[in-house]
């Protein structure tokens, strides 16, 4: 992150709130399909994770200014 600055950590509660293009050009193309937007999204809308389940998503997304760099 030279010369962007200090990165900013927000925690969200679903991988639905970050638009699917963002996230999967943070995970890259060498993720696994177990970590794309659209998996991730069928979980929670299908209701297999969530309320109820045992699993509850949280996702971690660090900015740099208006980009993001990261996610979990």
């Amino acid at each position: 992150m030279s010369g962007r600055g200090a990165a900013r950590v927000r925690e969200l509660p679903r991988v639905g709130a970050v638009p699917r293009a963002t996230w999967d050009a943070v995970v890259g193309p060498e993720a696994t399909p177990f970590e794309s937007h659209g998996f991730l999204t069928a979980l929670e809308d299908s209701g297999a994770v969530g309320a109820g389940t045992g699993w509850a998503p949280r996702v971690l997304v660090a900015e740099a200014g208006a980009d993001v760099v990261g996610a979990a």
